[in-house]
């Protein structure tokens, strides 16, 4: 039984165990009314105090549903069992998780995510982590764009193409401008200002608010998995969400201006964030990682579903670029 494989890391917690089941994240613990999460602590030890802090500070701001970490009775956040694994419990929620097809759910998670950012904006959290994504926006962007050149000359340099290689050739034009352009831009950005502003203040980031990461509970909105995060650029927690929810729903204009408005109602966005916003998601990131599977994977047996894919993208440009026009009135 489950509750017997854990027996000797529960028993170091004050809770008293009333169930004990397998989730997706970890294991998930009833006791009475509340719920717990046992899951591999992953992580340095400093990693995971960082996450307690960001969690005590939202509590102590007015933002309750987090998943703080718990400490044992020794006041460790690592309790370690008699094989030597190691393991992080903390607070967890029933819940379900967000639902990027719902457009009223994607509107209160984007209001949600307005909400931690203005208690995130001021923290003075001492041993906060770099969001390293954010300060490395360039270089990953010029990394992306020479992987789908290099994608590109490998594939007209074979003699026989299958259908999903010739759907790459088709498309590829378009879309390497896209990313050309969206990497020129990123260069001309004031990136440094805005990351020297963000480290002075101390604003911090999730680091990764998808759906995953967002459960809807009898007790409102539960944020979760901060372990991510660290001061960054916090338009990148919405681009992140954005892009996720506007390729699910076709990029449909009516869905992507409801959540930028939803967020802005609580958390006004500077021109400087719309810019960076926009160059974020015009760069074609989806197509990028198809490309990328590809040429990292088995290249002589293509799956119908990686096809499917590329076609989705492609039909779904011109909804995006309908968008980004609309909205942010780029054109290409």
């Amino acid at each position: 039984m489950l509750e017997e494989r854990f027996d000797d890391v529960l028993s170091r917690y004050d809770i008293k165990v009333h169930s004990l089941s397998r989730v997706r994240s970890g294991f998930l613990i009833e006791a009475g009314r509340s719920y717990y999460l046992l899951k591999r602590a992953e992580g340095s030890e400093r990693r995971l105090e960082y996450e307690e802090k960001v969690t005590d500070f939202l509590i102590a701001s007015g933002y309750p549903n987090v998943d703080q970490p718990i400490r044992n009775q020794e006041n460790l956040l690592v309790t370690e069992d008699g094989a030597g694994e190691r393991y992080l419990l903390k607070e967890w929620y029933k819940g379900e998780e967000c639902n990027v097809r719902d457009k009223e759910t994607l509107l209160e998670a984007a209001a949600n995510l307005a909400q931690i950012h203005r208690i995130l904006e001021n923290t003075e959290i001492a041993g906060s982590p770099d969001y390293n994504e954010a300060f490395l926006l360039e270089e990953m962007m010029k990394k992306h764009t020479r992987e789908l050149k290099r994608v590109y000359s490998y594939i007209r340099g074979k003699k026989q193409k299958n259908e999903f290689e010739i759907s790459i050739l088709n498309s590829f034009s378009a879309f390497f401008e896209q990313a050309e352009r969206a990497l020129e831009a990123i260069q001309k950005f004031p990136l440094e200002e805005l990351l020297k502003e963000g480290r002075k203040k101390g604003t911090l980031v999730h680091g990764a608010y998808t759906y995953h990461n967002i459960l809807f509970t009898s007790r409102g909105i539960a944020t979760l998995n901060f372990d991510k995060g660290g001061v960054g650029l916090q338009i990148m927690d919405l681009y992140y969400f954005m892009r996720k929810a506007m390729e699910k729903n076709e990029w449909k204009l009516a869905v992507g201006e409801k959540m930028i408005q939803e967020y802005n109602k609580r958390n006004y966005l500077e021109q400087s964030q719309w810019e960076l916003l926009a160059i974020l998601l015009s760069y074609p990131e989806k197509y990028w990682k198809i490309l990328n599977h590809y040429f990292n994977n088995k290249k002589s047996w293509i799956a119908v579903k990686n096809i499917e894919k590329l076609e989705a993208v492609r039909e779904m440009e011109g909804k995006k670029r309908i968008f980004l026009k609309e909205v942010f009135s780029l054109s290409f």
